[in-house]
């Protein structure tokens, strides 16, 4: 018989883990974590222990941020030159014209798209967008079935 008075003093009053107490009664933890848990000191226990693991978190992570610095990405010249002459293209394609094609309104607003399983673009739903573009878009792609590649 396990002595259960024995067991509570020392996980309350010499503060063992229930793991080491098993072991020293060479029982289950699940057993002693049973005992521990009738005890009526057990809620104001784990209260404490709660209060303490969180005061632990906020003090890393107060020494965490302290230290920490947010890395930038920065960008290459040549990515910001690509996008400046894509920008560049579709300023002088709005602005040139005074009527200008579906398909290049829809390519001065590709941002806007997702691609399907087909190729064609589709307006992304999660993108605030004009009433004017369309909603999809076909591509003059051509879809190959498997057959067509491998024969």
């Amino acid at each position: 018989m396990v002595d259960t008075a024995r067991i509570t003093e020392l996980y309350f009053d010499s503060k063992l883990k229930q793991v080491d107490i098993a072991k020293q009664f060479n029982i289950t933890k699940q057993y002693v974590s049973k005992i521990v848990r009738k005890d009526p000191r057990y809620t104001e226990e784990k209260r404490l222990k709660h209060n303490k693991s969180k005061q632990r978190k906020n003090e890393y992570n107060k020494k965490y941020f302290k230290s920490y610095t947010r890395k930038d990405r920065k960008s290459t010249k040549d990515e910001d030159a690509a996008f400046e002459a894509t920008l560049a293209k579709d300023r002088r394609l709005l602005s040139t014209k005074k009527q200008i094609s579906k398909d290049n309104f829809v390519q001065s607003s590709i941002g806007a798209y997702i691609q399907d399983k087909n190729g064609n673009l589709v307006k992304n739903p999660k993108i605030n967008s004009s009433y004017a573009l369309p909603n999809t878009y076909k591509r003059n792609t051509q879809v190959l079935m498997w057959n067509q590649i491998y024969g």
